[in-house]
C-alpha cells in the first residue's frame, strides 16, 4: 500500500481498492491522509479494504451486516432515491474453495 500511494495521484482517483493492506494491531496502516478506508476491523488483520477520497467519503456507509475482513461492501447516499450503487472490495484466497468464500 504505501509504495502503491507514492505513484497514485490523489487528484485523478476517487476510489481505490485495497487486497491484504499492511496492518498495525488490526487496522489497515500508511493510509494517504487524502482518503478514508472502509474495512471491517479483525483480531488479525482485514484483508480487503476500500478507499475513498475524504471530499466524497459522506456519501458511502459501510454494509456491516455483508461485510467481514475479507469482503467490504459500501452503498451510496447520494439522490435520486431510490438508486444506490453498492462497490465491493474482497480478497478470496486461492486455497479456498467457492463455497467457503461465499459462506460467511
Amino acid at each position: 500500500m504505501a509504495h502503491f500511494s507514492l505513484h497514485t495521484n490523489e487528484d485523478k482517483v476517487d476510489i481505490l481498492f485495497i487486497q491484504e493492506p499492511y496492518c498495525y494491531n488490526g487496522d489497515p496502516c500508511y493510509i494517504p491522509s487524502a482518503y478514508l478506508a472502509f474495512y471491517v476491523a479483525s483480531s488479525t488483520h482485514p484483508r480487503a479494504s476500500l478507499l475513498s477520497k475524504r471530499q466524497i467519503a459522506h456519501n458511502f456507509m459501510l454494509l456491516h451486516n455483508f461485510s467481514n475482513p475479507d469482503i467490504v461492501i459500501v452503498v451510496t447516499s447520494t439522490p435520486p432515491p431510490p438508486f444506490s450503487i453498492h462497490i465491493a472490495s474482497s480478497d478470496l484466497t486461492p486455497y479456498d474453495t467457492f463455497e467457503q468464500d461465499h459462506n460467511p
